[in-house]
């Protein structure tokens, strides 16, 4: 008996991972990149927003790039005037939970986001900015059936994408030459305005020197910048 509830139990963690990370492309439900035809790239934010975002809104609003961003509830109802700056200078807002930060490797395969913390974002985002989000990106790639099924009532498309680098002590230079080397029509590029583990954190301050370097530098190797919504049509 308890050896048969251990293998369904683990069947159904198999199976919870593969339907998580199926991608859209071959008939799942997740979306890595958009078209690899189309010379375009989307600019995605994480873990926002935060005391850094106004400075990544002004370098966006200036090169008049557009961008999604991803933002944890808590830190919209810390930073509601910022939230509403996205949405009026044209950027879509993603969601990124409420308040539930990621989890280190292994833990994070068992250690569930509960289910909650998507439905009290998308409240958040609604009460803070008349929009609901369209998009979910779960923290640090932290999945489970109560998470799949929570993004599954609320209609939300996931979305995952590539880090220049994933480590924070990594330069602006070195996530632009990861840039450089590896992007390619369809990127889904992820990048930090805030830190969902520590909120305080300068961390986003490369992402606020990268930004500058990066924006012309994708335009100059021929990609356009465009909305999530329009990478991922019929991607």
């Amino acid at each position: 008996m308890i050896a048969s509830a251990v293998f369904l139990a683990a069947v159904e963690a198999l199976s919870a991972a593969v339907e998580w990370l199926w991608p859209a492309a071959m008939g799942g439900a997740t979306h890595w990149r958009g078209r690899p035809a189309e010379h375009a790239v989307s600019l995605t934010f994480d873990d926002g927003p935060s005391a850094y975002t106004g400075a990544v809104l002004d370098i966006l609003q200036e090169e008049r790039a557009p961008a999604t961003f991803f933002v944890i509830g808590s830190q919209v109802e810390r930073y509601p005037a910022l939230t509403r700056r996205m949405v009026a200078e044209g950027h879509e807002i993603g969601n990124h939970t409420y308040s539930f930060a990621a989890r280190p490797v292994p833990l994070r395969l068992f250690s569930p986001v509960p289910a909650t913390q998507v439905a009290r974002a998308q409240d958040v985002v609604w009460a803070v900015t008349g929009t609901t989000p369209r998009y979910f990106r779960s923290p640090g790639g932290q999945m489970g059936r109560p998470l799949w099924n929570a993004v599954r009532q609320q209609g939300l498309h996931i979305v995952n994408g590539a880090l220049p680098c994933p480590r924070p002590e990594c330069t602006a230079a070195a996530q632009l030459a990861t840039v450089q080397r590896t992007v390619r029509g369809g990127a889904i590029i992820i990048l930090h305005d805030g830190d969902d583990r520590h909120p305080h954190s300068a961390r986003p301050r490369t992402t606020v020197d990268l930004l500058p370097l990066l924006i012309p530098t994708l335009r100059k190797r021929g990609y356009a910048i465009v909305p999530l919504s329009r990478l991922l049509e019929k991607a």
